[in-house]
């Protein structure tokens, strides 16, 4: 099983973080979602072939991507803490002027701070013991209340489009199809009983689960039964807002 020597990587700040270059609007993950969700068959088919637009407010809880039919939320799938230690431990980018940045040193430089791997701290918790984390209180900065914060998001009443934040990667090169139904195959097992969940309480709303590889991002939608089936698959390169994040880090 080539399961066994997936690596992933954390996505960059600029990708996750709103905001986290002062000054660009597009320091955004719901606005390159969006993008490459218009650039998707799949979703183009689910709205009539009808563009998706963002809201003009989200003041009454409107949804982040919405089409004459089909309507969706973007979350992104991991814990509060490992997102905090995102925004205050990496370099910060700063636009000195148009078309000129500087690469400085992080929020917090010469620091640690402990995070919750929400993956890993699911893995095991059946469907019931994930609802029992709703029935208590917990510390800022716990594993349990980052559980909790996740549950809660699965308790949403909309369709969810999850963004899993990291980039997969083998040492040794294979088959496309053969390593994303692989890596496909990993991440059904960790959020087999996060589908579960969405499946007895909130019955009706989709699911989806989006991963990077190679460049592309690929999407898997919660079936029946623990399933993860994979949907389509997008080159991020086709969301402007995607390519002018990445040459903030990268060029």
């Amino acid at each position: 099983m080539i399961s066994d020597e997936i690596q992933m990587e954390f996505l960059h700040a600029v990708f996750v973080n709103k905001n986290f270059i002062d000054g660009e609007e597009n320091c955004n993950y719901e606005k390159y979602l969006l993008e490459l969700v218009n650039n998707s068959i799949y979703f183009r088919e689910k709205s009539g072939f009808k563009l998706y637009e963002a809201p003009q407010s989200e003041a009454n809880g409107e949804c982040d991507s919405n089409s004459p039919t089909y309507k969706f939320d973007f979350k992104l799938l991991e814990s509060t803490t490992r997102f905090q230690a995102s925004k205050e431990l990496t370099g910060q980018i700063q636009i000195l002027c148009k078309g000129v940045t500087s690469h400085c040193s992080p929020r917090k430089p010469n620091t640690e701070m402990k995070v919750t791997r929400l993956y890993a701290a699911i893995r095991g918790c059946s469907c019931t013991q994930l609802n029992e984390y709703l029935l208590n209180e917990y510390e800022y900065g716990t594993i349990e209340k980052d559980i909790k914060t996740y549950v809660e998001l699965l308790t949403t009443k909309k369709n969810l489009f999850f963004l899993f934040p990291y980039r997969f990667s083998f040492k040794k090169h294979y088959n496309f199809r053969y390593a994303i139904e692989n890596i496909n195959s990993a991440l059904a097992k960790d959020f087999k009983e996060s589908n579960i969940f969405r499946e007895k309480f909130r019955a009706g709303y989709d699911t989806f689960l989006a991963f990077i590889y190679e460049d592309n991002l690929i999407v898997s939608k919660f079936e029946k039964g623990g399933k993860l089936q994979i949907v389509d698959t997008i080159y991020l390169f086709k969301s402007k807002t995607y390519r002018k994040l990445y040459n903030y880090v990268y060029n």
